[in-house]
């Protein structure tokens, strides 16, 4: 911008007739021109270095007062002269000083920007690299965790349900492998419990029905007896009543005789 107002008023000092338009025009671009440059020198400008800022505010500050206020004053005064040797001598060499300037500082932009973009890939790399690591490791846990669940909770519940079916079967002896501190695992001592109690009590009805058993053939033999000695005192009851009708039968015929 400063560059460009610079070219302007140069324009306009060297081109235009002395006339109360003219000159006003330029008179305000000099002040606007000045009012830039303390802009300029009391602005910020980021990661660009103060040195250069300072060389281009001196270099413009210079072809503003050494030169173009010169040749202003000397055009509108009327000095011709004086408005040529401003022009061909001062006014080039303050301009490549300023051109210059202008240069280093688009340089200087030019480094920033390459050294933006540098950091702007770093953290694209990096935040890929970040994700793409997250994704890798997240994956991972899940193959870990599915593993885990099937080695210390699958499997183990299925151990325990095939241990139940042993024991549905009758198998109370068997005996349930150990499986760790693990969920599972913590069932274990329970079921072995309950198995053993299983066995305790079975044992016991087994021990009650070989006592009843015993008690069932005691009665039985009982039984047995005590029907043999019916049948006897039976018996021994018919002969009784034969021998009294014997009895009988002789008292009658006894009777008979007398």
């Amino acid at each position: 911008f400063i560059s460009c107002t610079v070219n302007i008023i140069c324009a306009l000092v060297f081109n235009s007739l002395l006339n109360m338009a003219t000159i006003a025009l330029v008179t305000a671009d000099i002040g606007k021109l000045r009012a830039d440059l303390e802009k300029f020198r009391t602005g910020d400008h980021g990661s660009i270095d103060k040195a250069t800022t300072d060389v281009i505010y001196n270099s413009s500050y210079q072809l503003l007062t050494r030169a173009i206020v010169p040749m202003y004053d000397a055009l509108k005064a009327g000095r011709g002269d004086e408005y040529v040797q401003l022009s061909n001598q001062p006014r080039r060499e303050l301009r490549r000083n300023f051109t210059a300037a202008i240069e280093q500082y688009n340089t200087e932009i030019d480094k920033l920007i390459r050294d933006d973009k540098q950091q702007i890939t770093w953290w694209v790399d990096t935040c890929r690299n970040v994700l793409i690591a997250t994704l890798v490791i997240g994956l991972l846990i899940v193959f870990l965790t599915d593993r885990y669940l099937v080695r210390y909770l699958v499997k183990p519940l299925e151990c325990i349900q095939a241990h139940l079916q042993i024991l549905a079967d009758g198998k109370l002896q068997t005996r349930i492998m150990d499986m760790g501190k693990n969920c599972a695992g913590k069932l274990v001592p329970f079921i072995q419990d309950m198995q053993d109690n299983w066995v305790r009590t079975v044992s016991d009805i087994r021990s009650s029905s070989h006592e009843i058993y015993r008690s069932a053939g005691e009665i039985a033999a009982g039984n047995t007896d005590l029907s043999s000695r019916t049948e006897e005192q039976a018996s021994a009851l018919e002969q009784t009543a034969a021998s009294m009708e014997d009895c009988g039968n002789y008292l009658r015929s006894f009777r008979k005789l007398h």
